[in-house]
């Protein structure tokens, strides 16, 4: 009997980790937008799941800071403030700069090749969401060889956060251009394996991206 309860503890967590991935992918890609109310029921028959593993799926999503659960027990999109997209930057500066510290020198020739790459692909890149999936492609790409996973996880939290904005917002070419400087900038100091002024130029990449996206919020 217990092992049996064991059991569908396991699936229905694998269900709800299932369910909160489509989530996720949804909110992130602006299929789900900010404020946009969830319906468990309706939820609950598109995956043809219990409320109950929809129900443990926010749960996930809420640790992340994606949704949030109302007064009368529904749940909607989680919408940013400008105030909290300063603070997540500022806990993305404190993560992302020791990320890279740790991982600059592991980075290879090969490495550098493939961040190249990302980069000339991001200079002509027209399409918003394929211009978010290669800036973080190319920070992903900068902190590969960070071994420390929990750290791994907080950045990736973090980044969760605020990338479904950042899809409309790189969208602007003035931001676009001037991140793309920096992204060059900061390759150049990180073959050079320096890794203070590495660290010096990404908290100051990070901190300018974190200003305009709180500007941009309080439009």
């Amino acid at each position: 009997m217990k092992n049996n309860m064991r059991l569908d503890e396991c699936i229905k967590k694998s269900l709800s980790e299932s369910i909160s991935d489509s989530l996720r992918d949804s909110i992130m890609t602006g299929g789900l937008t900010e404020g946009t109310q969830i319906k468990q029921d309706h939820m609950a028959q598109q995956f043809n799941v219990s409320i109950s593993v929809i129900r443990e799926a926010l749960k996930i999503l809420e640790g992340e800071g994606l949704v949030e659960f109302l007064s009368n027990h529904g749940a909607a999109v989680a919408k940013l403030s400008s105030e909290e997209a300063l603070d997540i930057f500022a806990i993305r500066v404190l993560l992302e700069t020791e990320a890279l510290a740790l991982s600059i020198p592991q980075l290879t020739a090969e490495d550098y090749q493939k961040l190249e790459a990302i980069l000339a692909e991001e200079a002509i890149c027209k399409e918003p969401q394929r211009y978010n999936e290669l800036n973080s492609l190319f920070h992903e790409s900068l902190y590969k060889y960070c071994t420390n996973q929990r750290l791994n996880n907080l950045i990736r939290l973090q980044h969760n956060n605020v990338g479904r904005y950042l899809v409309f917002y790189l969208d602007k070419m003035e931001f676009k251009e001037q991140s793309h400087k920096e992204h060059l900038q900061l390759l150049e100091v990180c073959k050079a394996k320096d890794i203070a002024k590495a660290r010096r130029l990404l908290k100051q990449h990070m901190q300018k991206a974190g200003k305009q996206l709180a500007a941009f919020l309080q439009k």
